[in-house]
């Protein structure tokens, strides 16, 4: 059993900078990315990078992930599903998490709290 905070997601990154930020794929916005129009060409950092590249309609160095974030975390922490297996999310040690615990708990709390 997964827990049921446990949530997928497709992140883009850029493997041109120096630090990977990802950041979620929104489809029906993807015409104000400019990693994903021809704007991409005005980037700092793609104009850094010394490869031969030809004129293409998206950034070249643009890469696609799909991850895995707890849902119920206030601080989203994406998990690639390469190193899913070393979360406890995916399995029954899930329980043992202080998030689901809280949040499992909650509507039992409520309910002693009103009565």
């Amino acid at each position: 059993m997964i827990c049921p905070f446990l949530k997928e997601a497709r992140v883009r990154y850029c493997r041109a900078s120096s630090f990977k930020k990802m950041i979620p794929r929104i489809l029906e916005h993807t015409e104000l990315e400019r990693c994903s129009s021809a704007a991409w060409q005005q980037c700092p950092v793609a104009q850094q990078q010394h490869e031969a590249v030809v004129s293409v309609p998206e950034c070249p160095f643009i890469a696609e992930s799909l991850v895995q974030y707890c849902s119920a975390s206030p601080a989203t922490k994406f998990i690639p599903y390469s190193e899913s297996l070393l979360s406890r999310c995916g399995t029954d040690g899930h329980r043992y998490c202080e998030l689901y615990v809280a949040m499992a708990h909650e509507p039992e709390a409520r309910a002693a709290e009103s009565t």
